[in-house]
């Protein structure tokens, strides 16, 4: 084993020959273990050789979720990570397997799921079944943001691209009528929040990152420069239900820690939003109950102040 060392000794295992110099490079400059494991769980050759090691880590951040009180999933993640969401992947967590997430998740345990561009690979009734599994998962008041190709967009050749039978892999090309119309038929107040209409005309509502990040979407994709809808999704939001207003308890500021039970405001948002915008995104089910601020009012200017208030009453 000699001219081994322990990282070069750890790829040559993961890779099954020895790491070139790049790699061992790129790998040995990282100081934290963290940060080496997230770089070899983005390496292809990594995940297709060891799909148990993505599972791994998958089922132990579904498990530290849980303890924390809060578990927001990503489906369909691949590689995207958010902070505080569990990335999770068809082999650990499969919509059409409701049974398989009962390995891991309480039913009515879950705040929140975010699937962006995962749809369109279902047909339309495995969709159904699909919103069916995340609903029995949910807990009451819990949000279903879902983002797909919207089929309504005015361009045709955004529609050639996004086509079944032309992009790999699409199964269905979804509206906001069809999509809005299946997750009602499975008990889901809907909330559409980006489309276009029938007549091609494009509508939007304020949603905070903070609940759900879709890439692929007006401000955050940059084909979208100016302001020119180049590539969109259709977004929309379901709601479970519930069958008693939810209070709901905030922190806000970067000087506040969140608790157990407790989500964290936007600063940004808070002052230049509208406190029905704010109710609408944050508090679905009930009201605000409780924010909680620390040291962040006095950083404000007076009219920042006088908005602030005035937010607070609203929301």
């Amino acid at each position: 084993m000699a001219g081994y060392n322990s990282i070069s000794l750890l790829l040559r295992v993961f890779l099954g020959r020895d790491p070139d110099d790049a790699l061992l490079e790129e790998i040995s400059a990282l100081s934290r273990p963290e940060e080496m494991r997230k770089k070899l769980r983005q390496l292809a050759s990594v995940s297709n050789a060891f799909p148990e090691l993505e599972m791994a880590y998958e089922i132990r951040a579904l498990r530290e979720a849980a303890r924390s009180g809060t578990v927001r999933l990503v489906i369909g993640a691949a590689s995207t990570e958010f902070a505080d969401w569990v990335p999770t992947n068809q082999s650990t967590l499969d919509l059409l397997k409701p049974h398989q997430w009962c390995a891991w998740l309480e039913q009515g345990g879950v705040s929140a799921i975010l699937a962006e561009h995962v749809w369109e690979h279902l047909t339309v009734d495995q969709g159904r079944v699909a919103i069916r599994t995340c609903r029995e998962f949910l807990s009451p008041g819990g949000r279903l943001r879902i983002a797909v190709p919207d089929g309504y967009f005015r361009d045709p050749n955004y529609i050639d691209y996004v086509s079944t039978g032309r992009y790999p892999g699409h199964l269905t090309l979804y509206n906001i009528d069809i999509l809005s119309e299946l997750l009602r038929d499975e008990g889901f107040q809907v909330r559409p929040l980006e489309f276009f209409d029938k007549s091609g005309n494009f509508h939007e509502r304020f949603w905070s990152p903070q609940n759900g990040a879709v890439m692929r979407s007006r401000h955050c994709d940059p084909r979208n420069p100016g302001g020119r809808l180049r590539f969109t999704s259709l977004i929309v939001y379901g709601v479970k239900p519930s069958d008693f207003p939810i209070s709901y308890k905030f922190t806000l500021g970067e000087a506040t820690v969140p608790q157990l039970g407790w989500s964290a405001l936007n600063p940004l948002e808070f002052l230049s939003l509208g406190g029905e915008s704010l109710a609408d995104e944050y508090t679905p089910c009930g009201k605000a109950l409780t924010i909680v601020t620390e040291h962040w009012i006095d950083k404000l200017s007076a009219d920042e102040r006088t908005l602030a208030f005035k937010n607070y009453t609203t929301f």
